[in-house]
């Protein structure tokens, strides 16, 4: 589960504590996303210990680091670390998929489609990280097209 901190977070709408709780009673994994950028409702994290429900912050909601969402140029490493951290992997291009015969796809191409509808520019972000991971095994392997696929 991603959750996305800002201005608004548990101040508006009381279902968001409550689908916070189920998803800890469920032991769902929780990626806590903490915007930065004050044009996009960022506020300093001390915020969230006055509007979080103090049982969340008792049962340990912000035991693990927010993954912190920085305005400007470094946007998108912001980004990408945290999709890193929900699990994505940087997708092969589609022509070493066709070169190694392969009709599977990982798990960055489905993210990619998510990441349109909930973070505009992370698609982008995947697809400049998929080009470049498939450029670099390229190099390495001499200028074959290779079907390892490298980790960021």
């Amino acid at each position: 589960m991603l959750l996305y901190l800002n201005e608004d977070s548990f101040v508006s709408d009381e279902r968001l504590a409550e689908q916070v709780k189920q998803a800890r009673q469920d032991r769902l994994k929780i990626v806590t996303a903490h915007e930065n950028d004050p044009d996009k409702g960022g506020v300093p994290f001390s915020r969230f210990f006055e509007t979080t429900p103090q049982e969340l912050i008792a049962d340990g909601l912000y035991k693990d680091l927010a993954k912190s969402c920085f305005p400007g140029r470094h946007r998108k490493v912001s980004l990408v670390l945290l999709a890193k951290s929900l699990g994505a992997t940087p997708a092969r291009s589609r022509a070493d998929l066709l070169v190694s015969g392969s009709n599977r796809f990982s798990v960055a191409e489905g993210s990619t489609s998510l990441a349109k509808r909930s973070f505009g520019g992370l698609s982008r972000v995947f697809a400049k990280m998929s080009s470049r991971s498939s450029a670099e095994a390229r190099d390495v392997s001499g200028g074959e097209a290779s079907s390892v696929q490298r980790q960021v």
